[in-house]
Order: structure tokens, then sequence, then C-alpha cells
């Protein structure tokens, strides 16, 4: 685990790919991170689209799940480079060591899953365990978790059992760690903690 000077406080922040289909992500992004400031963002996104493409595929060939997992990952970084496109106010890195000491930072994070990860390789593992692994390794304080629903209940298991997160996510996530979730396609949605 890297863990942090005491001055700089790590969240990571995990931005679900579905996400990409709203025209004004950059400003509801940028919007976030004003109302919830924090001295050191390192955001996570999802692969979205793309990876809902290699889902299709792995029915109609019957393609592996840990093809199809690893497959999704490189995706993911065609998704942090898309992000950094379209929001130029976020710095990027593809490495943990190289995410700033302060500010926001897109982490594509391909070179350590495929190096490091403790994660399975299937579809019971997506993006949103994967931040959770990434914040464990950063020692972050927080882990959000922004998406395009609202959770019924603040319960980590029901938000496992009605899919908003993944089967893995119950393992991966560090249940001493504040998490949060919230639904940033509507404007006033409020962020609820999970238990």
């Amino acid at each position: 685990m890297i863990n942090d000077s005491p001055q700089i406080i790590t969240r990571v922040v995990k931005l679900g790919g579905s996400l990409l289909q709203c025209s004004d992500l950059p400003e509801r992004l940028e919007q976030f991170l004003n109302a919830f400031p924090n001295s050191r963002n390192v955001i996570i996104i999802g692969g979205g689209e793309l990876v809902n493409t290699v889902r299709a595929w792995h029915e109609v060939y019957g393609l592996s799940e840990q093809w199809s997992h690893h497959s999704s990952i490189r995706l993911m970084s065609e998704t942090a480079r898309l992000l950094q496109e379209i929001c130029p106010f976020l710095d990027y890195a593809d490495r943990i060591q190289d995410i700033a000491q302060q500010g926001n930072t897109i982490l594509d994070c391909q070179s350590q899953l495929t190096q490091h990860s403790q994660l399975e390789a299937s579809w019971g593992t997506t993006s949103d365990s994967i931040a959770a692994e990434i914040a464990h390794v950063l020692g972050a304080t927080e882990l959000w978790l922004l998406k395009s629903i609202s959770p019924l209940t603040s319960s980590v298991s029901d938000w496992v059992e009605n899919g908003i997160v993944d089967r893995q996510f119950a393992q991966a996530y560090d249940h001493a760690r504040p998490l949060y979730l919230l639904n940033l396609t509507l404007r006033d949605s409020l962020p609820v903690r999970g238990d």
C-alpha cells in the first residue's frame, strides 16, 4: 500500500462509463469536484459502451471470461484517454507512481491491473472493484462511485444484489474506508454513504 504523507488526502473517484453518454459530462464532473473538494482526486473511468460490445461478443462467440476481462481493461484505457480529451482540466497518468500529489488525475490503470491486480478476471469484476482495489493500493481516505443510478438503500450488499456494483465488490472494498455513491445524472442528487 502506498501511504500518503499527512498533508495529502487521496480520494478515489470511479466514474461510470455509462456517464459518457451525457453530453455535459465535463460540466457535471467539474461541478462534483467543486461541490466536494479534496486535495487529491484519482479518477478511474469504466468502459461504457465499448465494454458492452465485448459483452455482446462474449455471448455471440462464447469467449472466455478471462479474455473478455482483459479486453475490457484495455478498453478502459481508451475511455481514460477520451475523458482526458473532453476534460482538459484533469491531469492524466498511466502509472500509479506518476499521479500528481495534488489536484485531479485520471488514472489509466491498465499497467497496474496487468502487473499487480488480485481481482478475479471475470465479468464479476468491473471498474467498481477495480476502483476499490486502487483505493486500497493508494491508501485512499474515501471511495466515491459516480453512476447513472441511485441506490434504494445504503446497504452495500443490496447494491451487489441489485447489480448497482459488481459481484466482487463486497470482497474488493475495504469496509473501513468511507464509501459514497452519487447519481451524477440527477442535478440535485445527494451522495449515499454505503454501509
